[in-house]
């Protein structure tokens, strides 16, 4: 269990209002679950503080959150989803025609997100708003709207009172540009886990910087940019492979929905990629045509040697993809390629 400090609410909340924009008429609809970091800490906690609207809503409805969203008598300001909640909603066949007329800042956040479901939200004059934390240091970076284009695929800069650097295995700071570990250092951050040191100290470098566990890179003027969970890069013929890259490609492709691509053994190229690939609702492809797309966009080494079509993807109760799941799903025998698992 994550310890919280008041001086780290403090910290949520003093961000949310420089950096998202909130104040008392703010009309925040969150769809997350209070037990987790994202639905309480998000926006509703800095909503109390300010005296805001919070409209919750007990599980996700892709419609009800659309009809909310879209409904200038609601006046919805502010929300905060993953990429699965506006992939869903940007596939629904009203989003065509519809508008968003009061939404002010839409967050997105808790994984990588795919360029294209920016561009489509682009197309709309929403510009989703990506933002980059955790559990132990909620509020780390964020892309406010007015930067969203023009910094597309970024987390944006860091938040006031937080320090960044990429770092290598040891912790030790990359240059600029180079990938490595996120580590992050502030008033935000964490002092450990509840009764448990061992968890406590594997947490943090030497010199006390929370090792966030994720693959990323800042650019020469400061912008972070999320790679991936290092837990899932897998390494192909001594190439490290990040499986976030390879999603943003199938997920461009006009008849997958979305997809969760997860390294699995292999004997000659030591790990090789098996995506898992989530059609949309009436449209077919192959395995071999999304192989060959992947070839013709990705390094050799970098495209899925494997395509599973699955007919739902599992989630969190977020709405992140649970990959873990979809390698229990292989170790059980469920798809025709496991037997290249041990």
């Amino acid at each position: 269990s994550v310890v919280y400090t008041h001086r780290m609410t403090q910290n949520i909340v003093l961000h949310a209002a420089l950096h998202a924009r909130l104040r008392a008429h703010a009309r925040t609809l969150t769809y997350a679950p209070f037990f987790h970091s994202a639905g309480l800490n998000a926006l509703t906690t800095p909503s109390f503080h300010y005296g805001a609207s919070v409209f919750v809503m007990q599980e996700w409805d892709t419609r009800e959150a659309f009809r909310l969203l879209s409904d200038p008598d609601v006046g919805i300001t502010h929300t905060v989803g993953v990429p699965t909640t506006y992939i869903l909603l940007a596939q629904l066949p009203e989003f065509r025609e519809a508008a968003f007329p009061t939404l002010e800042v839409a967050g997105v956040g808790a994984a990588p997100v795919p360029r294209p479901l920016l561009e489509t939200w682009d197309r709309k004059n929403v510009r989703l708003s990506q933002s980059y934390g955790m559990t132990e240091a909620f509020s780390v970076a964020f892309c406010p709207p007015e930067l969203a284009h023009e910094k597309i695929g970024s987390a944006g800069h860091p938040l006031m009172h937080v320090e960044l650097r990429i770092g290598d295995s040891a912790g030790r700071e990359l240059p600029r540009g180079v990938r490595g570990e996120i580590l992050v250092r502030g008033p935000g951050v964490t002092p450990g886990y509840w009764r448990n040191p061992e968890a406590t100290a594997a947490a943090f470098t030497a010199d006390g910087w929370l090792r966030s566990g994720d693959a990323g890179f800042i650019t020469a003027d400061g912008t972070l940019y999320v790679v991936d969970r290092i837990k899932d890069m897998y390494i192909s013929g001594g190439e490290n492979v990040y499986p976030a890259e390879i999603e943003d490609v199938i997920d461009s492709f006009e008849e997958v929905s979305q997809s969760a691509v997860i390294g699995i053994p292999d004997p000659r190229w030591g790990e090789v990629g098996c995506a898992f690939v989530q059609l949309r609702q009436g449209r077919t492809l192959t395995e071999a045509q999304g192989i060959g797309r992947c070839r013709e966009r990705l390094a050799h080494f970098k495209a899925p040697r494997f395509l599973q079509f699955i007919e739902q993807l599992p989630l969190s109760p977020q709405g992140k993809v649970l990959k873990h799941e979809l390698r229990r799903l292989l170790t059980q025998g469920r798809y025709w390629n496991a037997a290249v698992l041990p």
